[in-house]
């Protein structure tokens, strides 16, 4: 048996915005970021935990990770959003990143002005439909047989009762949307 370190993943918190940055107290009540598995029969994750410099890490935190693919999930942070997570250079926000040695320049960036996708919906009629589903998705087909549960590209909305629908915090991107009855 050949016996290899646990592996762990570190980088670093950053805020893009005006908006008052997270103090320690709220940041050290829960684990700014979550690697989960990407392997759709396993759904382990591991926390990693901020420093008092907006750093994270999982080494001392966790008994470590396995060499495999895993997703970032950044957890919400009071008047922020979640934007992007890059891994030199390239976004792992939705994507897997895969972990075969030490990780630590992982960058979670949140913004305290999201972006958000907001439309109405109409019938062949032209009647708002209240009873509508919105579905969006990404035309990217990259991001289709990659299934990540805290994943921003693949959401679901309801119509409100004018017809209107909204989508916030959805990552810069081209989009498919489609709305279908519910009714």
């Amino acid at each position: 048996i050949n016996l290899q370190p646990a592996l762990h993943v570190s980088g670093k918190l950053a805020f893009d915005g005006a908006g008052r940055k997270p103090d320690a107290g709220v940041l050290s009540k829960s684990p700014a970021v979550l690697i989960t598995v990407a392997d759709a029969r396993n759904r382990g994750f591991f926390p990693a935990w901020t420093d008092d410099a907006l750093g994270f890490t999982t080494k001392g935190k966790t008994a470590g990770l396995i060499p495999g693919s895993y997703f970032i999930a950044p957890t919400p942070l009071p008047g922020w959003s979640f934007r992007s997570a890059t891994l030199e250079g390239r976004d792992v926000s939705d994507m897997p990143f895969d972990l075969k040695a030490d990780i630590d320049n992982i960058v979670v960036t949140y913004t305290d002005h999201p972006s958000a996708l907001a439309g109405a919906v109409r019938s062949s009629q032209n009647d708002l439909d209240r009873d509508a589903v919105v579905i969006v998705f990404p035309t990217d087909t990259r991001y289709w047989p990659v299934f990540n549960p805290a994943g921003q590209r693949f959401r679901t909305t309801h119509a409100d009762k004018a017809g209107a629908y909204s989508v916030p915090n959805l990552p810069a991107g081209e989009y498919f949307v489609i709305a279908t009855s519910e009714a």
